[in-house]
């Protein structure tokens, strides 16, 4: 019983160390590449908003049928 305790102990440590150390590298591409990560969103927020358009007239059109 102690042994699979300090064995889930130790995965749980190693998963928290390596998601944090994913974390930092996360943080720090995005702001090395912070011109490229606005671009996106900005070429993204198009889309999105289209798509929404699209969603909320078929939910009029669903709740007109009903």
């Amino acid at each position: 019983m102690s042994q699979t305790k300090n064995n889930t102990a130790y995965k749980t440590f190693v998963l928290s160390v390596l998601g944090f150390f994913i974390h930092v590298i996360g943080v720090t591409c995005i702001l090395l590449w912070w011109g490229d990560v606005v671009r996106l969103i900005k070429g993204g927020a198009g889309i999105i908003l289209a798509v929404s358009g699209l969603l909320v007239i078929y939910a009029v059109n669903k709740v007109q049928k009903t």
